[in-house]
């Protein structure tokens, strides 16, 4: 008789217990059912990433490339890593030539610029730090680091091509709790909102802007980063990967994990616009990512597993349910050198798409 009152007293205390929690933990869970897909905003500008040394990779004259995307695309927004090991080889010794180059293109083209600066910065191993701040502790790096950005933006601040800064790039990126890319990656979450207070010192007219990764719903980054307090926060949309762990090898679809798919994207623009931010897509994906990474394949027409036309089309319908009104396609370079290879396929998806949201 004590046993049964003990159970049924366990129970009184732990069921209630035991609902909270799960309903804490799942509150972003639950809500996402309350926000219905807008549908396609009334205008949506469209942007790519460029990266030069991705280009020259892909054996692009990347020069030509970039003047390809932004003058015969019909791509009028454009994202530009700042490399840190590129700019500043020597402490203080600056070279700002390619960068330079590329935004006077920009202007030239009445595109807009959206340049990311930091240690992180778009592409792997996603870390560029100067090999001369690898010995440096903690505080040496960080003021080595402010000291690159705040030459960055007093260098290109009033650029008429200049829309807004990416902070880092997705600076809560972890797999398995370790921090995502090369070896030298180094922790930069405790700095993202000192930087974006800096950069807004140096330049209160341009936005901010932050982005995060697509994740399962249960290790959504889109509250931690909404604390970072940017003017914008943009989320890099991947559709289909090839995901590496000590536990799982194999392509992973993002938008089809069932219960544990990512947040729905109209619900992730609901919160943040509800605090008072801009909501993009910093990368919305447009090339392979196998075993290997991007690019590497035992078999070339492997890399149109992750990515093809018919796939491109589905993350893009995706994000335009959403109501998303800016996004950056990811792989830019890639279709150019397949076309250059005699397949055109992505290329022209791309250039369909394009026409197709006017």
């Amino acid at each position: 008789m004590k046993r049964e009152s003990l159970k049924k007293t366990l129970i009184k205390v732990l069921l209630p217990f035991g609902l909270t929690l799960l309903l804490v933990f799942s509150k972003d869970f639950l809500l996402q059912y309350t926000v219905q897909n807008p549908g396609p905003a009334n205008s949506v500008e469209i942007g790519a990433t460029f990266i030069q040394m991705n280009a020259e990779a892909l054996n692009l004259d990347w020069k030509a490339a970039y003047k390809e995307i932004i003058n015969d695309l019909g791509i009028n927004h454009v994202r530009i890593p700042v490399f840190w090991d590129q700019i500043e080889s020597a402490p203080g010794i600056f070279n700002w030539s390619a960068i330079d180059w590329q935004m006077k293109e920009a202007a030239k083209a009445n595109a807009k610029v959206l340049l990311a600066v930091g240690h992180r910065v778009p592409r792997y191993p996603e870390c560029y730090a100067p090999a001369w701040t690898q010995n440096f502790n903690d505080q040496e790096f960080k003021q080595s680091l402010l000291n690159m950005i705040e030459a960055t933006v007093l260098h290109l601040k009033d650029h008429p091509a200049l829309e807004a800064w990416q902070i880092e790039n997705e600076p809560l990126a972890k797999i398995l709790g370790k921090i995502w890319g090369g070896p030298t990656c180094r922790e930069v979450t405790p700095f993202v909102t000192e930087e974006i207070k800096f950069v807004r010192s140096i330049d209160p007219t341009h936005p901010t802007v932050v982005t995060f990764a697509t994740t399962p719903w249960m290790a959504s980054q889109l509250r931690q980063t909404l604390k970072f307090d940017s003017d914008v926060i943009a989320v890099t949309l991947f559709n289909k990967l090839f995901f590496r762990s000590p536990v799982f090898n194999g392509y992973v679809e993002m938008f089809k994990l069932g219960f544990i798919s990512p947040l729905r994207l109209a619900y992730q623009k609901a919160v943040a616009e509800h605090q008072g931010k801009q909501f993009w897509i910093a990368e919305l994906q447009a090339e392979p990512w196998g075993p290997d990474g991007p690019y590497q394949f035992e078999h070339p027409e492997d890399a149109y597993l992750s990515m093809n036309p018919e796939r491109l089309t589905e993350t893009w319908t995706y994000a335009m349910q959403a109501g998303i009104s800016k996004l950056y396609f990811w792989g830019a370079e890639w279709w150019l050198a397949e076309r250059n290879k005699g397949n055109a396929a992505m290329l022209n998806a791309v250039k369909k798409l394009m026409v197709d949201r006017k």
